[in-house]
């Protein structure tokens, strides 16, 4: 017998992108699932600054890019400032939320979330952004490895992602 029942989370779906095309593969992936996914499930994005919120998410997060394109010293420091800031946004979605899966389409700031979620046993799916054509980027190089399910956009990243699925473009 339960003394305190505690009233059950909504379940959500949590969408993980940044500014640029990042943003734009994320509308469009979602305008061609957007119909697909039960109408109980929340929308739940986490994006960098600069990225809008999409059609049909119901609640935003904005993070700090995990790095600048630039070296410095300042880079390495924003890194550890996202990292930080991952764990408190995750643990604010995740105390309202019961995430379900997390989708990404490319940013740095899905390393350390994706991490932290495959650490609470859920599932991961990140698309390979569609620039890519003969090099691995930053990102893809970890979450080839955290990701549940790895799509790549452009067949001639198959060399790089044996075991990941080719999707075609978005």
């Amino acid at each position: 017998m339960k003394l305190f029942n505690k009233p059950e989370k909504p379940k959500a779906l949590l969408l993980i992108y940044g500014t640029g095309g990042h943003e734009v593969q994320m509308r469009r992936l979602m305008g061609l699932t957007g119909e697909q996914w039960d109408q109980d499930i929340h929308k739940v994005a986490i994006h960098e600054p600069g990225a809008q919120l999409i059609e049909g998410i119901s609640y935003g997060f904005e993070l700090t890019a995990l790095r600048t394109k630039q070296r410095s010293w300042r880079s390495g420091l924003q890194s550890v400032v996202c990292v930080v800031c991952s764990v408190f946004v995750l643990w604010r979605v995740i105390r309202q939320f019961d995430v379900r899966c997390a989708i990404t389409t490319g940013p740095g700031i899905a390393i350390p979330i994706a991490l932290m979620l495959r650490l609470l046993g859920k599932k991961i799916i990140h698309v390979e952004t569609w620039s890519r054509f003969c090099s691995k980027s930053l990102t893809g190089r970890f979450m080839y490895h955290l990701a549940t399910t790895f799509y790549f956009q452009n067949q001639s990243l198959q060399r790089f992602y044996p075991k990941g699925i080719w999707s075609g473009r978005l």
